[in-house]
């Protein structure tokens, strides 16, 4: 998965995936829920919930709240899917997905 790069403070655009196994789309249609966590080095955290925008094709969407993007730096994130059964599932699987939130420097 690439690197999702946003500016300090913005809350807009959602950071929004294609969860994926392999080459092939998740289906989701299953999913009991769908979590985004991101941290950095220094201990700062962003988590919530994912909104499943087409279940079928893997496509989930994370709307940022105030003060989630205010610390400028690399992120480690994850998509943690929960299966009936509270079976949880971590994407992605092979690569660190990553969030880059850039130093505002015109504030």
């Amino acid at each position: 998965m690439p690197t999702y790069t946003l500016t300090q403070g913005d809350l807009e655009p959602p950071l929004v995936l294609q969860l994926m196994d392999g080459a092939a789309p998740v289906d989701l249609s299953q999913a009991v829920a769908v979590e985004f966590s991101m941290a950095n080095s220094s201990g700062q955290r962003a988590y919530g919930p994912m909104q499943v925008q087409d279940a079928r094709t893997g496509m989930v969407a994370y709307h940022w709240r105030a003060g989630e993007t205010s610390w400028p730096g690399l992120f480690n994130a994850t998509v943690r899917v929960t299966w009936p059964g509270g079976r949880p599932q971590t994407f992605p699987s092979v690569r660190q997905l990553q969030v880059s939130v850039q130093r505002d420097t015109s504030r």
